[in-house]
């Protein structure tokens, strides 16, 4: 028989801090102030860890990768807004391109208004006052409801 010692133990989380204390200087009262504080996780068994203040408060506790991807959002953010600014931006010229144009339109209709107003219309000649039966007629249906339409239709 073989005998084999064997030694269990638990597995236990061994936390490290590369500085006792954090200096954060003189901090205004309102304002704030980041420091970075490396911890070492040495053991085999994983934790969460939770920063509490003297008076009991937590301090929110970030890793590394947790701060990488806040970092992309804050950037993914800015490009956002930046996006938002161009387009809001390019949606203002459009407008105002528009109101150009329209003002500009206004301008030349007033121009043409004007220019009908020094010119009056001839009057029409007896040639041009003989009208084509079937205008005529076409006139007469438009200028009908649809009862006198019918009754027209019924007479002839």
């Amino acid at each position: 028989m073989i005998k084999i010692p064997l030694v269990c133990t638990c597995k236990k989380a061994l936390i490290s801090v590369t500085e006792n204390e954090i200096d954060f200087g003189n901090v205004i009262f309102g304002e704030q102030c980041t420091r970075y504080l490396k911890l070492n996780n040495t053991g085999a068994l994983a934790t969460k860890i939770y920063i509490k203040t003297n008076d009991g408060r937590t301090i929110p506790f970030f890793s590394m990768d947790d701060l990488k991807k806040r970092e992309e959002q804050q950037e993914q953010w800015k490009d956002y807004l930046t996006a938002k600014k161009i387009k809001e931006d390019e949606k203002a010229k459009a407008a105002l391109e528009a109101a150009r144009l329209a003002e500009e339109a206004a301008a030349n209709a007033e121009e043409g208004a004007e220019a009908t107003k020094e010119d009056p219309p001839a009057e029409p000649t007896a040639e041009e006052e003989e009208v084509d039966p079937e205008i005529e007629q076409f006139s007469k249906v438009a200028a009908l409801s649809q009862d006198e339409i019918e009754f027209e239709e019924f007479l002839g």
